[in-house]
C-alpha cells in the first residue's frame, strides 16, 4: 500500500502506515516542498524538491507564485532533481530573494547555475554547494550596499559590479 501510494502521488516522499493496535491505523505522510514554479504554454506549475514539475497542483499554490523562482526547464532531468534537492536546503529567507534559476549561459559547465535576485544581483553557483553558499548571501548583500552586479560563488566569492566605473570585489563570507 505504501508503495502505491508514493506511485500515485509524485508529492508524496515517503508514507508510513502504522497499526499499533486494533482499533486504529495511523498514517505518517511526508511531502516534497515546492521549492520553485515553472511556466509553460500551459500554465505556472509547481517545481518541487524531487525535481519534479506537476501540472495539476497549481490552485492551492496559487499564492506563492510571486514568492518562490521561477525555474528554467533547459536543465536535464538529473540535475533538475539535484537543483530541487539544493533549493529545499536553501534557508527559506534566501530562496524569497531568488526570482529566477537559470543554466549556466556555457554549455559545458552543466552543474552550474544563475540566479536572477530580486535585488537586481546575479549569482553564479554550482548546484552541489548551492545551499551552503547561497547562506551566506544576506552577508554579502550587506557588504555590497546599494551596488548591483554579479556574485560569482562557483569558487570562492567575487563581486563584479554592473557599473564599468567600479573594480571586482573579493568577498569575505565567512
Amino acid at each position: 500500500i505504501e508503495s502505491f501510494i508514493r506511485q500515485m502521488n509524485p508529492v508524496v516522499a515517503d508514507v508510513k502506515i502504522e497499526r499499533p493496535d486494533w482499533t486504529g491505523i495511523n498514517f505518517e505522510v511526508k511531502e516534497y516542498q515546492p521549492v520553485a514554479f515553472v511556466k509553460t504554454d500551459s500554465g505556472t506549475f509547481p517545481f518541487y524538491s524531487s525535481g519534479e514539475v506537476l501540472e495539476d497542483q497549481t490552485s492551492s499554490l496559487a499564492s506563492m507564485v510571486d514568492q518562490l523562482p521561477l525555474i528554467d526547464l533547459s536543465f536535464d532531468k538529473q540535475h533538475l532533481k539535484e537543483l530541487g534537492q539544493a533549493l529545499s536546503t536553501l534557508d527559506p529567507k534566501v530562496l524569497l530573494e531568488v526570482d529566477s534559476v537559470a543554466p549556466s549561459s556555457d554549455p559545458q559547465k552543466t552543474t552550474h547555475v544563475e540566479l536572477k535576485m530580486k535585488d537586481g544581483n546575479i549569482v553564479k553557483a554550482i548546484i552541489p554547494t548551492l545551499a551552503e553558499k547561497m547562506a551566506f548571501y544576506p552577508q554579502i548583500k550587506a557588504q555590497l550596499k546599494e551596488r548591483q552586479g554579479t556574485i560569482d560563488l562557483e569558487v570562492g566569492a567575487y563581486f563584479t559590479p554592473f557599473q564599468e566605473d567600479t573594480n571586482s570585489v573579493k568577498l569575505n563570507h565567512n
